[in-house]
């Protein structure tokens, strides 16, 4: 029994490597920046089932080394000697973009302080933001810049920089960025969608759909309180519908191939515009290899997209698995691709399955009927797959989980696709100004009476789940034994298929 449970998760590696690799450059990672024992648990799942795979065990043992080095030797851990350091330091921005607190609006600079020296001691490469005032002239992001200020530390790896007032930033090494030009560029279009539509809020929505940065708390707030939230941000649900978009236009024009080029293209444009964050990161890497299959004749995994993510992610930013937006975004995706099958088995037995002989049998009415109950329950699956995974991590996280947001993840995420299909077009149409307004006009009347929805939910079923017992310990072996088990259904379903292909 336990020789065949090992052989099915080696099967399992053999066809996904690269999530292999990815999970093992995880584990590495989160070793190093904060070992507990429960990690051994989970080694041993990882590592024992492949031990007599010899290739497969030195790619995943090599990973985990590397991860472990990448943060070890690049990020080393640094403890501030006083809360509060004066001092003069290089900073090298990554990123800009718009903060709110309860108090006012800032401009966020994110990226690394090079070095940073104080009267007593030298620190090098720090994770570092800076928060500026809005108006007024600003720094830009094409230099390293010699800053003087105090450094206060927030956690073990996370450091903010306040900049001595009247202070000027000495710009020391100037590079080629695209910062500077995705900030101005996101700021424009956002200023296009408010002159375009009237309502504000409706506003700042559309605008997030498309540049995936909102600084509007109260509209946040409000997704939040139905869990909703991951709608704000750009993910594979919106390169998805763009993809969509793309190819139904490219397909009238070009051949199979060389619509997957544009469409690879016209979506790589995108990815620079909107920056390398966890999510869109992830996103593209998993469609783009999609793509570039097509191109080459090669069909791609999504499960091996999601391992090449990792991978991407965790070389570039190995700090990123502090994110929350890290750790949301892979790991709902992976419940998708392997808790979705199991959740749709045990939704069969309420919803059954029709063969293909069965459904051409049926009366005409019966089949819309049927596939209305397919649609749902895929719904209900994707819906279930991913709280299953998701909810007790956010329970560690914020200790309550609102059970309205089960229900509002079944329909909403249609709503806003609708949304966003209508967006994408009216921005294209920009040099035709009465087309454009008019695809806007639609949008927003549409778009404020699904924001209506969401900020006045039924108040009598405002019912959250609160707990603070969960410990690091617990989630982890949680999500050890449901991906174990997902693992094993898979290669079960897996085998089904290869002995019966008509399954």
């Amino acid at each position: 029994m336990f020789s065949n449970t090992c052989q099915a998760y080696c099967t399992f590696w053999q066809k996904y490597p690269a999530l292999l690799i990815g999970i093992s450059l995880l584990i590495g990672s989160v070793c190093c920046l904060r070992f507990q024992l429960y990690y051994l648990v989970v080694l041993a799942a990882l590592i024992l089932p492949i031990t007599k795979n010899l290739k497969l065990f030195c790619l995943s043992t090599i990973a985990i080394l590397i991860g472990f080095a990448s943060i070890l030797f690049r990020y080393p851990e640094v403890t501030l000697t006083s809360e509060k350091l004066l001092g003069v330091g290089k900073f090298k921005p990554q990123s800009i973009k718009m903060a709110s607190s309860p108090f006012y609006r800032s401009l966020l600079y994110q990226g690394t302080l090079i070095d940073f020296h104080t009267k007593k001691q030298t620190y090098h490469n720090i994770p570092c933001s800076i928060y500026l005032p809005i108006y007024g002239k600003r720094p830009i992001c094409n230099a390293t810049y010699e800053i003087e200020g105090n450094l206060e530390q927030k956690s073990s790896r996370l450091f903010v920089l306040k900049p001595t007032k009247k202070k000027i930033w000495k710009k020391t090494a100037p590079f080629f960025s695209l910062i500077e030009w995705r900030f101005s560029a996101k700021e424009l279009i956002s200023r296009h969608i408010h002159n375009q539509v009237s309502d504000r809020t409706t506003a700042v929505f559309l605008s997030a759909l498309v540049t995936g940065q909102i600084d509007e708390r109260l509209l946040t707030m409000q997704f939040g309180k139905l869990g909703l939230q991951h709608l704000l941000v750009i993910s594979g649900f919106h390169f998805a519908l763009l993809a969509y978009l793309l190819r139904s236009v490219f397909n009238y024009l070009f051949p199979f191939k060389t619509t997957a080029l544009m469409t690879l293209l016209c979506l790589s444009f995108y990815y620079v515009f909107l920056g390398d964050s966890p999510s869109i990161q992830r996103a593209y890497i998993a469609i783009a290899a999609l793509l570039m299959g097509e191109l080459i004749g090669y069909p791609s995994s999504g499960l091996n997209a999601i391992g090449l993510g990792l991978i991407v992610e965790l070389c570039v930013r190995p700090l990123s698995v502090l994110e929350l937006g890290f750790q949301l975004t892979f790991l709902c995706t992976l419940a998708i691709l392997l808790l979705y099958q199991p959740t749709e088995h045990v939704l069969s037995y309420f919803l059954p399955k029709r063969t293909e002989k069965e459904r051409k049998q049926m009366p005409v009415i019966d089949k819309y009927a049927y596939n209305i109950l397919y649609f749902l329950r895929s719904s209900f699956s994707v819906n279930i797959a991913v709280h299953i995974a998701t909810v007790p991590l956010l329970l560690y996280l914020f200790h309550q989980f609102p059970l309205l947001s089960i229900v509002y993840n079944l329909f909403f995420p249609y709503c806003v696709a609708l949304s966003c299909l209508l967006l994408f077009p009216s921005l294209i149409l920009y040099f035709i100004p009465k087309a454009c307004s008019f695809v806007f006009k639609i949008n927003e009347l549409f778009s404020t009476a699904i924001l209506h929805v969401t900020s006045y939910p039924p108040i009598k079923l405002q019912f959250s789940l609160r707990t603070d017992a969960i410990t690091p310990t617990m989630l982890g072996l949680y999500l050890t034994v449901l991906f174990l088990g997902a693992i094993a259904f898979h290669e079960k379903i897996s085998l089904q298929k290869a002995s019966n292909p008509i399954f």
